[in-house]
């Protein structure tokens, strides 16, 4: 397979660290984590880190220790590197040996925590309207009669997770902001943080000391009921493997789901649901090639995309080996995600190994 047989993802770092400096300054000046969970949302945990660390970038949040040890592996910088799950017994000596700081989500992890002084700090996970992970009110209260239960714990970080951030309308996100502020007033000088994306654009009592976004960065749009203020960081495109005309009256891809009501131009392209394209998408969205739209035919299929080229001039037209824009600024990620009846986070985080990444910096 030649190099343009495959599709082509483009990142760029530039515009990364253009939407740090907007968060940074939509928090006032509070303090920018970045979660970097699922190898940073799909576009490459190390290299993300490693562009972030030079902004000045300094805490980090992944779903795991097994995401957090290929950070420490491969980046040797002074930064800390906050884990959500996994801290048990079983995983203790890598917590120990990667020095991943644990963000404790339940009372019964306090005694192990305690037991080992050569872990680092940790972080305490309140669940303020998930029921998801994290301390429970009950346990909240249990902490609050007994202060014995977190005596000698080094806790560098209180946090909340809004469940409601990006519906800007509904009253959710102030009832868990009260129900943080409660738990936050029993640890006065420990940093607080509640904000994801879209919870930095709530309101800004809601910041506290360090902000924790994520889809943002990585050009989502944190306020869906607005234009995106962030930059678009990736480009998606896709080669043509083939040109051919449907006849009128055809039928195309599995299940016979589009039919032809006259000859038809058609290019196949490489990208399929292998490679992240949502199967959503069959006969229900358009792509593009120099600015004209190229509309789905047909079922996604695994590695291939039948897609309409009828409208595109003959003087434009494409031949095999050319490129076909998935996302960019014809399709925003975020389009794409609408017309798959999901959000930009899946697209993102379902993006497949074989695309030739290209990263601008």
């Amino acid at each position: 397979m030649t190099k343009d047989a495959v599709g082509h993802l483009t990142i760029n770092l530039n515009a990364l660290r253009e939407n740090y400096d907007i968060l940074k300054n939509k928090g006032r000046g509070k303090e920018i984590a970045a979660a970097v969970k699922a190898n940073a949302y799909g576009l490459g945990a190390i290299e993300i880190t490693k562009a972030l660390l030079k902004k000045g970038c300094k805490t980090f949040f992944v779903a795991n220790p097994d995401e957090a040890i290929e950070l420490r592996n491969s980046i040797k910088e002074d930064y800390t590197l906050y884990s959500f799950s996994g801290f048990n017994t079983h995983t203790l000596n890598t917590y120990i040996h990667h020095q991943i700081s644990p963000v404790l989500t339940d009372i019964s992890q306090f005694s192990l925590y305690k037991q080992n002084e050569r872990l680092p700090s940790c972080a305490l996970h309140f669940d303020t309207g998930m029921n998801r992970l994290g301390l429970t009110q009950k346990q909240f209260h249990e902490i609050k009669n007994n202060p014995e239960l977190t005596h000698n714990m080094d806790i560098a970080l209180i946090l909340s997770h809004f469940s409601s951030a990006d519906e800007a309308e509904k009253t959710e996100s102030h009832k868990q902001y009260h129900r943080f502020k409660e738990i936050t007033e029993h640890f006065p000088h420990i940093k607080k943080s509640l904000c994801n994306s879209s919870g930095i654009f709530l309101h800004n009592d809601y910041h506290f000391d360090l902000l924790r976004p994520g889809i943002a960065l990585y050009g989502g749009n944190p306020v869906p009921s607005q234009q995106n203020p962030m930059r678009p960081v990736i480009k998606l495109t896709a080669p043509i493997a083939k040109i051919l005309t449907a006849k009128k009256g055809s039928t195309a891809g599995y299940n016979q789901t589009y039919k032809f009501k006259k000859d038809t131009e058609l290019a196949i392209i490489n990208i399929g649901y292998a490679d992240g394209l949502p199967r959503t998408l069959s006969n229900n969205t358009s792509f593009y090639y120099k600015d004209y739209p190229c509309p789905a035919r047909g079922r996604i299929s695994m590695d291939l995309t039948i897609i309409d080229i009828s409208a595109i001039p003959k003087k434009d037209a494409p031949i095999i080996g050319d490129h076909i824009e998935i996302i960019g600024k014809n399709n925003s990620l975020d389009t794409l995600a609408q017309n798959a009846e999901t959000i930009s986070y899946e697209i993102l985080t379902s993006l497949g190994q074989r695309y030739k990444r290209t990263y601008i910096n």
